[in-house]
């Protein structure tokens, strides 16, 4: 017996009334297996779904609004063979649920993040995804509009215009983390420290044009506080036009374009600030 069938036959005879939090990791899962959740754990608030493929699981996914109406909290994991279009559908008529994880559901395009309408949506991640952009994200932030804590990870479509996006449509976010975005500049940086005043943590690790543009970056980056005292001293210097190119990477041995901040980097962090903002008066 495989192992997708022992799961089958587990979710068949046990009982699971009661259960409000469920994290199922497996290989493969197939509709059969979705149904027997829907049937024996109605009263879900929390569910994660991991797995490398869903088979045939398109149809069941979108009747998730109607089996599991008390889900709070989704998690899907997986990287192939579903497009989850009605599940997008269906994720709209589930008035509890304020956080939606999508890590590496590389079939999840703008089109069907697009039908996503879930307005006391809180929380979203979106990780390690190649057909998401700023056309997508406008769609989604124009109707999940209370979202506090954004992340959108390895996601190698969010370039500048994305985060304009972002910083536009959700104006009172409280949380950013766009580590790992290849593309972004520090237009970026910009558009944020720009538009969202309300902004309390940003996470913008090993994005390779901005260590590229700037070297004095993880030394900033790593405090949104010395982000800020940068930028109120400097503002000229995230403006960034130059076209991208083929050999914008970040190496190890610290070769970087011209940083003009470089002059008045020191190592005593307190009198870096202070002489900041004495050249910025």
């Amino acid at each position: 017996m495989s192992f997708r069938d022992d799961l089958y036959y587990l979710l068949e005879k046990m009982n699971f009334t009661m259960l409000s939090d469920l994290q199922l990791q497996s290989h493969k899962l197939n509709r059969h297996v979705i149904f027997e959740i829907y049937k024996k754990c109605p009263r879900l608030k929390r569910l994660a779904l991991c797995a490398t493929s869903l088979l045939n699981c398109d149809s069941v996914l979108g009747k998730i609004a109607v089996n599991l109406n008390q889900l709070r909290e989704l998690a899907l994991e997986c990287s192939t063979r579903t497009s989850f279009l009605p599940l997008m559908a269906s994720l709209n008529y589930l008035n509890n649920l304020t956080t939606l994880s999508i890590h590496r559901c590389e079939n999840i395009t703008d089109e069907s993040i697009s039908f996503l309408n879930i307005p006391f949506l809180t929380r979203l991640q979106i990780v390690q995804n190649r057909k998401i952009s700023k056309v997508g994200l406008n769609d989604l932030f124009c109707h999940c509009i209370r979202l506090k804590d954004l992340t959108i990870r390895e996601c190698i479509g969010v370039d500048d215009d994305a985060v304009d996006t972002i910083c536009t449509c959700l104006p009172l976010l409280e949380k950013l983390d766009l580590s790992s975005s290849p593309t972004i500049t520090l237009n970026s940086i910009r558009y944020i420290m720009n538009g969202l005043k309300y902004l309390k943590s940003l996470r913008l690790e090993d994005c390779q044009r901005i260590l590229v543009q700037w070297r004095s970056a993880p030394r900033y980056l790593c405090s949104l506080y010395a982000l800020k005292s940068f930028y109120r001293a400097y503002p000229e210097f995230f403006y960034y036009n130059l076209p991208i190119e083929e050999n914008d990477r970040y190496s190890d041995d610290y070769y970087y374009y011209y940083d003009s901040s470089s002059s008045y980097a020191s190592t005593d962090g307190e009198d870096e600030f202070e002489d900041s903002s004495k050249l910025g008066n």
